[in-house]
């Protein structure tokens, strides 16, 4: 009878460790959620702050179309429709740079949430964990790869963000697997201090990044050529848009799963200069 005592007192010893423990985790639990939910917000604010007013303008302006021979007859002026509107940020660096110290651009793509600053940092590090304006927050920040020209005059571009849950950040990258996606958001913008571009996108495709890299730079046209005939091969979009050696790629990076997972997703494009 005592041993059986003494056995029910052990097993109701062990029950109550079990509880606490279960408890405590589920505490722990409890609060990293609440800190990433207070993190995303906090983030979400900040970017919110930062966001810049949207007006709508015309591609382009109409045009005429007159035929060279009967330049008299009325019936042969064919006026060309406007094009549609588009979106466009009124962007003042000077006035974001309080915000954001190290900004050297902006990236947008028309009806994604992606509508950011571009910062650069000394290293790829720093930006992986902090807001634009320095402070930590594991949303972290968009940001141009270090060894790339903060002018956007580099051979190969890398622009990072994070595959956020909450769907913020690069999170629609991952949408390109999706012929409809693709064919709806061929194109980015990237505006800077010193030039506005168009990016057209024509690749995207999953590298293991402990493996391997997209090149900063090639040595050769032959090296170019390999490349992206390499690249298309694997690529999950399939794009007529054509490349050639002296064209600037960006490469767009975010994480494919978690962010201690190698896998990333790369979303690759060329940067043609605008004229406003």
């Amino acid at each position: 009878m005592e041993q059986k005592v003494k056995n029910n007192k052990i097993k109701l010893r062990i029950l109550i460790a079990i509880l606490v423990l279960s408890a405590g985790s589920a505490i722990v639990f409890a609060a990293i959620i609440l800190h990433d939910i207070i993190t995303t917000r906090q983030g979400q604010d900040f970017f919110a702050q930062m966001s810049v007013p949207i007006v709508q303008l015309p591609v382009n302006p109409p045009q005429q179309n007159i035929v060279a021979d009967d330049e008299s007859n009325d019936d042969n002026i064919d006026t060309i429709a406007e094009e549609e509107p588009f979106l466009l940020p009124i962007l003042d660096f000077e006035a974001k740079r309080e915000l954001a110290p190290n900004i050297v651009g902006w990236i947008q793509s028309p009806g994604t949430v992606i509508n950011y600053p571009i910062v650069q940092g000394a290293d790829n590090d720093f930006y992986l964990d902090h807001l634009p304006n320095g402070r930590r927050n594991s949303m972290g920040s968009i940001f141009l790869d270090y060894r790339n020209e903060a002018d956007f005059s580099s051979q190969n571009m890398f622009i990072y963000g994070h595959n956020m849950a909450s769907g913020d950040k690069f999170s629609s990258l991952r949408q390109y697997e999706n012929r409809a996606f693709f064919e709806q958001h061929s194109e980015m913008f990237i505006f800077t201090p010193h030039q506005n571009f168009v990016l057209e996108i024509f690749a995207g495709y999953n590298i293991n990044s402990a493996i391997e890299h997209p090149p900063m730079y090639f040595e050769s046209e032959i090296d170019f050529e390999r490349y992206i005939e390499n690249l298309r091969s694997r690529s999950f979009i399939r794009s007529d848009v054509q490349v050639s050696y002296n064209d600037q790629l960006v490469f767009l990076v975010t994480c494919v799963y978690a962010d201690d997972n190698p896998w990333r997703s790369i979303i690759v494009g060329r940067i043609i200069a605008l004229d406003w």
